[in-house]
């Protein structure tokens, strides 16, 4: 498990950040928010294919429960998915 706490640019505000992340077996739990009140407000979920398009992977994302504010945590967990070719479940 990896966390850590970002401190956001003064013109922000007083907002803080706080990301957690989880390696599981074959997969990867990402929990971003405040720290001082945890919540499971949403959450994400991408899956790599192999094959694809090309000869390339293709990813699968959808959004499990909660809000889907600009596609945000979906975004999030298929950047991570590409990156790592894991499947991600993002929270936020």
């Amino acid at each position: 498990s990896v966390e850590f706490v970002v401190a956001l640019p003064e013109e922000l505000g007083t907002a803080r950040a706080s990301v957690s992340m989880l390696l599981l077996e074959h997969q990867m739990f990402v929990w971003i928010g405040d720290k001082a009140n945890p919540l499971l407000e949403s959450m994400h979920f991408a899956i790599g294919s192999k094959g694809g398009r090309a000869g390339g992977g293709s990813e699968s994302v959808t959004t499990l429960f909660g809000n889907r504010f600009n596609a945000l945590g979906e975004k999030i967990s298929m950047r991570l998915c590409k990156k790592l070719g894991i499947p991600v479940v993002s929270s936020w």
